[in-house]
């Protein structure tokens, strides 16, 4: 009877605790790398919607209130630029054609965004919506730049840089080096706008 007492009490051996530690140590090394990437493509694709929303945006402002649009999409490489990761403007015109409007118009912002926090174009510090590792990029992978996208109240485009269609969203670690699989903005000539894998 006092044998089955003394096995009730036994606890567990320190090697028993230190396989136990070793097996949760490696599936947490396993899993959180896994994790991290996940949610790094979430971030990427939050960054791009960000000028999927904002094109789609201007057009139907565009057709409801009867004046040209633009889209300025400010795109960033944080290598370069100190990770200001891009950001997004939708702006509306005081005139009815793009036309006029880009020569002469004045130009109000009705939204902007910005990806990860940074001076915008008004001058003023933005909160950033996705973050800091991630950016929306020029193919060439340039240190930045505008692309504007002019929409007339009729649904036309007008395109003030008609040698970009396609920006991508990268993914970049603390270094600014850029990682991972890059995500493709495409912008057909109608204004469409298409978010996906490369």
């Amino acid at each position: 009877m006092s044998d089955i007492r003394l096995q009730a009490r036994r606890g567990f051996s320190l090697i028993e605790l230190m396989v136990v530690v070793g097996i949760i140590a490696f599936v947490t090394a396993a899993v959180v790398p896994t994790f991290n990437l996940s949610l790094q493509r979430n971030r990427q694709r939050e960054a791009g919607m960000l000028v999927v929303k904002a094109l789609y945006a201007a057009r139907s402002r565009a057709a409801r209130l009867g004046k040209c649009h633009r889209v300025r999409i400010l795109y960033r490489n944080p290598g370069v630029s100190g990770g200001t990761g891009g950001q997004v403007a939708v702006d509306s015109s005081t005139q009815a054609s793009c036309g006029q409007a880009f020569n002469w118009g004045v130009w109000e912002q009705a939204t902007f965004a910005s990806v990860a926090v940074g001076v915008g174009p008004d001058g003023l510090n933005h909160a950033g919506l996705v973050g800091a590792d991630v950016a929306i990029t020029a193919d060439d992978f340039s240190t930045g730049g505008e692309l504007a996208l002019h929409f007339e109240p009729s649904g036309g485009l007008w395109v003030q840089d008609a040698r970009i269609h396609r920006l991508q969203v990268n993914a970049y670690d603390n270094g600014g080096n850029r990682h991972g699989i890059s995500r493709a903005i495409r912008i057909t000539p109608a204004g469409g706008a298409f978010y996906g894998t490369e």
